[in-house]
């Protein structure tokens, strides 16, 4: 977080707090279970995570459609990813595709 402060509200106390994503993947590589470590954004930390070359897989959902949203993951396709594995789906009137890729 920019501003730990923003954490003393809550009802629990966070393991670690650091400021940037390279410092969390760092924090986290000390757990146990950490030989994947997942990144849950929004899209600043998503882009963080990306132009710093700190992600070598991904498992991305596309979903098809509009859906009057303001933040969007960044672009990957020029970043040496290639697709491992390509699910298509159809459930609930809701078109997606579950990609895992690899650099």
């Amino acid at each position: 977080t920019r501003d730990p402060h923003s954490l003393d509200s809550l009802p629990y106390k966070p393991h670690a707090v650091v400021s940037s994503v390279e410092e969390g993947i760092e924090e986290a590589k000390k757990s146990p279970g950490s030989e994947e470590i997942f990144i849950f954004g929004g899209g600043q930390i998503f882009t963080e995570a990306l132009e710093e070359h700190l992600v070598d897989r991904m498992y991305l959902t596309l979903v098809s459609g509009t859906y009057g949203a303001d933040t969007f993951f960044p672009e990957y396709k020029d970043l040496g990813f290639h697709v491992v594995q390509e699910q298509k789906k159809d459930a609930d009137g809701y078109r997606y595709t579950f990609l895992d890729l690899e650099k």
